[in-house]
C-alpha cells in the first residue's frame, strides 16, 4: 500500500511535468477507495497509503489541497461470500503553466532527432502490465528515490521551458515499450531504439524486463541533435542516456 501511494503520486506529477508543468506550482487531491476499514488488513492499507502520501508530498514539496474517501466498497453474494475491491488510491495533480506555448506533447515531431531516456530502469515488474498478461503474481513493485525524483522533475521542466525538448512522455503502464510506441503512433513518425543503451541496474539484462519494467520517475524525450550537449548539461549528475533516434520509415524498431 505504501509503494502504491508513492508510485501513483510520482505518476501524477510525471504526467504534469511531461507537458511542461512545474511541481513548484502544483498541488494534489486524493481519493481513498477501499473496502471496510473495520477490517484490520484494510485499515492497515489505509494507514500505509496515508503515510506514503505524507512522505511523497514532503519530498516533492507538493501539498494536498483537498481529498475524499470512498470506503466500504464491498458486497456479499447469494452464498454470503464477501467481495472486496482492491485497495486503490486515486491522485489528481494540478498546476499553473505560465506560458501554454511552452507545453509539449507526446507525439514525435521530426524524423531526424534523438531519443533520450531519463531516470533509472530497474527490475521492478511486480504489478506490471507485462506480468498481468503473463499471469505472473508477485515480484518487486516500483519504489521511489525521494532524493533523485524531485530533482529529475525540476530539470525536465526547466529543459522544456528552454525549448530543448521537442516531445516528452512519462513511462508508466507498459514501461518503455508502450511509451515509445505511443510517441511514434501519436506523431506518425518511425523510431528505432537499442535496449543495450538503456541504463539498467541489474546484471541480467533480459530485454523483456528492460522493455516492460515500470520503474518510477522516468521520461522519454525527443531532442534535436544540436541540443544534445545542452540537454546533457541539464542532467549531468543524473541518469540520462541516448537510446535511439527517429527514422524516415514509419516503423518501430527495437
Amino acid at each position: 500500500a505504501y509503494n502504491m501511494a508513492v508510485s501513483v503520486i510520482d505518476e501524477a506529477l510525471r504526467n504534469l511535468v511531461a507537458t511542461g508543468g512545474d511541481i513548484g506550482k502544483s498541488a494534489m487531491l486524493d481519493n481513498f477507495c477501499f473496502s471496510s476499514p473495520e477490517r484490520e488488513e484494510v485499515l492497515g492499507d489505509i494507514v500505509m497509503s496515508a503515510r506514503g502520501c505524507y512522505d511523497a508530498a514532503k519530498a516533492f514539496g507538493v501539498p494536498f489541497i483537498s481529498g475524499k474517501d470512498s470506503l466500504y466498497n464491498e458486497w456479499s453474494d447469494n452464498e454470503g461470500k464477501s467481495h472486496l475491491i482492491p485497495p486503490t488510491l486515486l491522485i489528481s495533480a494540478i498546476g499553473v503553466i505560465d506560458d501554454v506555448n511552452k507545453c509539449v506533447t507526446i507525439g514525435l515531431k521530426s524524423n531526424n532527432s534523438e531519443i533520450y531516456l531519463i531516470g533509472d530502469t530497474k527490475y521492478e515488474l511486480g504489478g506490471s502490465e507485462y506480468f498481468r498478461i503473463l499471469g505472473i503474481n508477485g515480484g518487486k513493485v516500483p519504489g521511489i528515490d525521494f532524493k533523485k525524483a524531485p530533482e529529475i522533475m525540476k530539470r525536465v521542466h526547466a529543459a522544456i521551458k528552454k525549448n530543448l525538448i521537442l516531445s516528452c512522455h512519462d513511462l508508466s503502464e507498459g514501461g518503455l515499450g508502450l511509451a515509445i510506441a505511443e510517441m511514434a503512433f501519436s506523431g506518425d513518425i518511425g523510431v528505432e531504439i537499442d535496449l543495450e543503451n538503456v541504463m539498467y541496474t541489474e546484471k541480467n539484462r533480459r530485454y523483456d524486463n528492460i522493455l516492460f519494467s515500470e520503474s518510477n520517475t522516468r521520461f522519454l524525450v525527443e531532442i534535436s541533435k544540436e541540443n544534445t550537449a545542452k540537454l546533457k548539461e541539464f542532467f549531468n549528475n543524473l541518469s540520462i542516456t541516448k537510446i535511439g533516434k527517429t527514422i524516415t520509415e514509419k516503423k518501430l524498431k527495437v
